[in-house]
């Protein structure tokens, strides 16, 4: 979709806002799909999981879950969502996102295994 249509520091751009777009939005998820190849525009880890304990929309997690994936310090992005999918002082949906990016991480890894 938007594959050679922005230069990379338009990617960047859109990677600095991104973390502060309007949750659960179809174009927060077009922004994710936006630098979804660039991984120089990618926010910070602790951005992208900060991203997943406020959003409301499932898609938008996928497509954080595909960005955390590439992290190269998958350990530490495991034990991070671990540890928002036992923190009791989070909310429900924050825990349910949480969960979903560990499924969608493990899928990937299951599919690379194949």
């Amino acid at each position: 979709l938007f594959n050679g249509k922005m230069t990379v520091a338009e990617l960047q751009q859109i990677g600095m806002i991104l973390p502060n777009a309007q949750i659960g939005t179809l174009g927060r998820a077009y922004m994710i799909e936006a630098i979804r190849r660039e991984t120089s525009a990618y926010p910070s880890r602790n951005e992208l999981l900060q991203i997943v304990r406020e959003e409301t929309s499932q898609s938008v997690v996928g497509k954080v879950a595909g960005l955390l994936m590439v992290d190269e310090d998958r350990v530490g992005v495991l034990e991070s969502i671990g540890n928002i999918i036992g923190d009791g002082t989070v909310g429900t949906q924050a825990r349910v996102n949480a969960m979903q990016v560990l499924l969608g991480i493990s899928e990937a890894t299951i599919d690379l295994k194949e």
